[in-house]
């Protein structure tokens, strides 16, 4: 990805909630069998360097999809 370029994730995002962190740990052996990881930390990605968080909004119906937009810091890398 260049620099000043975004990374567009829509997905399942463990919650940040104790609760819902609780359920969501609890749910995870039935949805692996789907193919789906209900706690999946959103650190894997947010955390990672050269990367800022834009935007990191609830989608609806329910909250249960996270969309979060990063953008790529730094220089272009010289030809």
């Amino acid at each position: 990805m260049r620099a000043g370029g975004s990374l567009v994730v829509a997905s399942h995002l463990r919650g940040r909630h104790p609760l819902r962190r609780l359920v969501e740990d609890g749910l995870d052996h039935l949805t692996r069998r789907l193919g789906w990881r209900s706690n999946f930390d959103p650190g894997l990605i947010v955390g990672r360097p050269g990367l800022r968080l834009v935007v990191e909004r609830r989608l609806p119906p329910f909250g249960l999809v996270t969309l979060l937009r990063l953008e790529r810091q730094g220089e272009e890398p010289s030809p």
